[in-house]
């Protein structure tokens, strides 16, 4: 068919969109929602009905999303919306996350359930009676699950009040229901109870699983005195196994006992994958002196101190 997207108010303000197209690239269905200034959508979702869900932030004074309206942010921050839909785009719920300044990406599981994930600037935000505050002009992550109704089953922090973080960038359901999230961060990243550890200003990889019930039962980071890496995407298969991706720039990039060499001067890709376990990436010192994998652990250890002699090594348990 043929589908006509009009924005009402200028041609110089963007709106979101959402289409669906046959195996043919033909389309089905289209719709568009937006407001007197710019809308972006930043992900899509297809749940077990074949419903869509769209998520996107928003600068408008008034949001139209079907039968629904949200207000702009009076701080003038840009808000998230996440928007239902059936296979045809018709909106069957919409929700706002006010004030979030940052942007949100979903996923779907096998139940209809959505995952949330994204990041939200000071001061925070509040949604569905849960919220979260950040002082100064840090950014913390935010990781949600939604009924397929889009009430918050229960929602979480990544960071701290005086922890910048930068965020989550990509979520996927699990094989077991577990929702797994993944960013990149810089300093040190506080997620449930572990405190993920950083060095000089780079960037470092995070994977974090949730259980179904919202509580943190995995971490694991990566990352490199030698480069920034970035993690903008992730995904689960049916065996458990998780595939990162993202980029890095500076030499090089560390995952586990592997090295990958940038082979130029500009940003590199890379693909990673990861065992059931988030236990198999190596954790890395600021001078790179000393080395312990997997950390954490479910099982035995290896330290590697290079060529630097080790004079003495203690042993804690946190259990």
């Amino acid at each position: 068919g043929t589908y006509t997207m009009v924005n009402n108010y200028s041609a110089a303000q963007s709106d979101l969109l959402l289409a669906k197209l046959d195996t043919a690239g033909n389309f089905l269905s289209a719709a568009s929602f937006g407001g007197d200034s710019d809308e972006l959508a930043t992900s899509l979702a297809v749940t077990n009905n074949n419903e869509l869900i769209i998520t996107g932030s928003f600068n408008s004074n008034t949001l139209v999303v079907g039968s629904y309206s949200f207000n702009a942010s009076p701080n003038s921050k840009k808000s998230a919306v996440i928007i239902k839909t059936d296979a045809f785009a018709n909106v069957i719920w919409a929700k706002a996350i006010a004030e979030t300044g940052g942007d949100i990406y979903a996923c779907a599981d096998l139940n209809g359930n959505i995952g949330i994930t994204g990041e939200f600037w000071a001061p925070g935000i509040a949604v569905d009676g849960y919220s979260f505050s950040v002082t100064s002009s840090n950014i913390n992550g935010l990781v949600m699950k939604l009924s397929p109704a889009g009430n918050v089953l229960w929602a979480d922090a990544i960071g701290s009040a005086n922890i910048p973080g930068e965020g989550c960038k990509s979520a996927t359901f699990g094989n077991i229901g577990d929702l797994i999230v993944t960013g990149f961060y810089s300093s040190s990243l506080a997620i449930g109870s572990y405190t993920l550890p950083g060095f000089q200003n780079n960037k470092y990889v995070f994977v974090a699983r949730y259980n179904s019930g919202g509580s943190v039962v995995d971490v694991l980071h990566s990352g490199s005195s030698a480069s920034d890496v970035f993690s903008t995407a992730i995904l689960a298969d049916p065996s458990g196994n998780i595939y990162l991706g993202g980029y890095f720039d500076g030499t090089q990039a560390t995952f586990g006992a592997i090295q990958l060499a940038n082979p130029g001067t500009l940003e590199s890709f890379y693909v990673a994958r990861v065992g059931g376990q988030l236990t198999g990436l190596n954790e890395q010192t600021e001078l790179n002196a000393v080395s312990i994998f997997p950390n954490p652990s479910r099982g035995g250890m290896q330290i590697d101190s290079g060529a630097d002699p080790i004079q003495t090594i203690r042993v804690y348990n946190s259990l």
